[in-house]
């Protein structure tokens, strides 16, 4: 092979490589921020039932 062939497997790889890195990068965000939005939907359930518990616990012995 000629330098020249190899320059253009090069500059193809390298094209390659940025597009596989650009799809990864928004995988990554995608997954990332639809992680976040469960968790904090789950955190604001959570948050709730605690404050439900403790509420009733703070009202009960209030009551002794």
């Amino acid at each position: 092979m000629s330098v020249g062939v190899w320059i253009v497997y090069v500059c193809a790889m390298l094209q390659v490589q940025s597009k596989v890195g650009l799809k990864y990068d928004a995988w990554h965000k995608e997954i990332v921020s639809k992680f976040g939005n469960m968790l904090g939907a789950e955190m604001v359930e959570f948050h709730g039932q605690v404050s439900k518990v403790f509420d009733a616990a703070v009202f009960s012995s209030s009551e002794m």
